[in-house]
């Protein structure tokens, strides 16, 4: 999804996860991050990786933050990770199921 965002012209894209492992769509690209990726096929600079449990709401404030500091505002958050977790949409979550903190 990161690399449609690119592709479709989002100046910079925040890859937040435990781990900045791609998923690869081609064998070529097992080896490179997601956020490699965008910069070699869209600039330098279009995508940067910070390390991010989505599941904590602290977390994902922090990622925000830097997404902020770095854009200059976030026009589009998008976490897919929820439902892989909890197999449910992240609206029909309770907060505390995806908010972590104590």
């Amino acid at each position: 999804m990161a690399v449609l965002f690119a592709a479709e012209g989002a100046r910079l894209i925040v890859c937040a996860d435990l781990t900045p492992s791609a998923s690869p769509s081609a064998d070529d690209e097992a080896d490179m991050t997601t956020h490699d990726l965008i910069c070699q096929q869209h600039g330098e600079g279009r995508a940067v990786f910070t390390e991010t449990d989505v599941g904590i709401g602290s977390k994902v404030e922090a990622c925000v933050a830097k997404a902020v500091e770095l854009g200059g505002r976030l026009d589009i958050h998008r976490n897919g990770n929820v439902q892989r977790k909890h197999g449910k949409r992240i609206d029909q979550l309770k907060t505390d199921v995806v908010d972590t903190d104590e």
